[in-house]
């Protein structure tokens, strides 16, 4: 069962090593249970269960999968022990004999199936990181270091970071669905503005991974106006190079956020949360009746006319730009996680980074205006970046707009933060800079 005391989760563990089909258990009484981890809720799991393992446990792991039942009851994690000859003594023992309630049967053929090396995903199996560190020494020519940063894992997704020898450091990342298109659209950018992107090494289809060179640290929680500043000046500068290229990034499988797409689905979103808005049990927010969602999506309508009456040229978008997706180094600015890369309005990017310190709102808005005067009237930027306000939390809103099709994707904790983005929308609507958009 979950622990949940204190905001924090617990996993039960399974700790196995290649080319064994036996476990790391605890022996109580007659029975053998798994060893327990627990971890900060909201947080990055593998990470976190990484870190933990080896400071309670005293072992250094890959986490290969996480498992859990459909009611989120119980939770397990599957952990690959590194240097397992080291760190493991015992001969270990067999599955079928840990106790069946710590591991009831549906999770225990899962974890079966990662042991056999049976799954659908070529990642997830005991023993792939092992293939994957001898793949990034044979692309790079450099030998590692054995410390591995993980930071994801699980269904198909992998993400960590290794260091070779001489300090370089490395990323790999792997994507399953539906995320499995970040890996072309990631190349190509790559190779299209590798001065905006890490350096892109080698590519391995089959997994659905690639290999890049490290390209600084994240950005701070709150930025400082000079680096949102900076970071402004280069994403618009790559939207501008990316001017024409909307075609090969939609066919690469990049979402469809055209001012056009946006207006033919507020209909259908006023609709959605209308219902979400009648299904809210809480009082924590206020609950916005039907009239004024449909007054939301008459200024949103508005707001899309006005802006394609303006002319300005569809771009690359980054849909979750946030500070852990902006690198910093003494040379550049790189960005990274284009799993919600998109084309659409250029200055949607813009509110999206003065969102991040809204004290930094102007500097952000002067830098996106220094840049784009190069191909756009200045009077232009100013007037869309006025519409930007409401139309940058719709725009998020939506994403990839297939939530709205596939109604089995809509859990409850979705319908509560749609709910608190139409409330964003909400207040962005009564802004006297976004009337005054949808009044011309």
């Amino acid at each position: 069962m979950i622990s949940e005391f204190g905001g924090s989760v617990e996993y039960r563990v399974v700790l196995a090593r290649p080319k064994s089909s036996r476990i790391v258990a605890h022996r109580r009484g007659d029975e053998y249970v798994l060893p327990q981890i627990e971890i900060p809720r909201h947080t990055r799991s593998a990470q976190q269960l990484q870190t933990m393992i080896q400071a309670e446990l005293g072992l250094k792991v890959y986490i290969v999968d996480l498992v859990s039942d459909e009611e989120c009851l119980q939770r397990q994690a599957i952990a690959e022990l590194l240097d397992a000859e080291g760190q493991w003594d015992g001969t270990g023992t067999p599955l079928a004999q840990i106790d069946v309630a710590e591991l009831p049967e549906e999770e225990r053929s899962a974890i079966a199936a990662l042991l056999e090396r049976n799954t659908s995903y070529g990642i997830c199996r005991v023993g792939w990181i092992g293939e994957a560190l001898s793949w990034i020494e044979g692309a790079t020519g450099k030998r590692l270091e054995p410390a591995i940063r993980q930071m994801n894992a699980g269904n198909g997704f992998a993400l960590a970071q290794v260091w070779s020898n001489d300090g370089t450091g490395y990323w790999i990342k792997a994507t399953g669905e539906p995320n499995r298109h970040e890996l072309p659209i990631t190349s190509w950018l790559s190779q299209k503005f590798p001065d905006y992107l890490p350096r892109l090494i080698d590519v391995r289809p089959e997994w659905n991974a690639w290999l890049v060179e490290d390209a600084g640290e994240a950005c701070l929680d709150l930025p400082s106006a000079a680096t949102l500043r900076d970071a402004a000046q280069r994403f618009a500068t790559l939207q501008l190079e990316s001017i024409g290229c909307t075609c090969e990034l939609l066919a690469l499988g990049a979402a469809d956020l055209r001012t056009d797409t946006l207006r033919k689905n507020i209909d259908g979103v006023v609709r959605y949360l209308s219902g979400a808005m009648e299904r809210q049990e809480s009082s924590k927010g206020p609950r916005l009746g039907s009239d004024r969602l449909v007054e939301i999506g008459a200024a949103l309508q508005k707001a899309c006319r006005y802006v394609e009456s303006l002319g300005v040229p569809d771009t690359l978008l980054h849909n979750d730009l946030n500070t852990g997706n902006i690198l910093r180094s003494e040379e550049r600015y790189a960005f990274i996680d284009w799993s919600e890369a998109a084309v659409g309005h250029p200055f949607l990017c813009c509110e999206r980074l003065t969102r991040l310190n809204s004290a930094a709102a102007e500097e952000v808005a002067a830098a996106y205006e220094e840049i784009w005067s190069r191909s756009v009237d200045p009077d232009t930027i100013r007037r869309s970046l006025g519409a930007m306000r409401l139309l940058s939390i719709y725009a998020y809103l939506v994403g990839r707009g297939d939530w709205l099709s596939h109604p089995e994707r809509i859990t409850p904790r979705f319908e509560s933060y749609m709910r608190s983005l139409a409330r964003h929308m909400d207040r962005a609507a009564q802004n006297p800079l976004v009337q005054e958009a949808v009044c011309h």
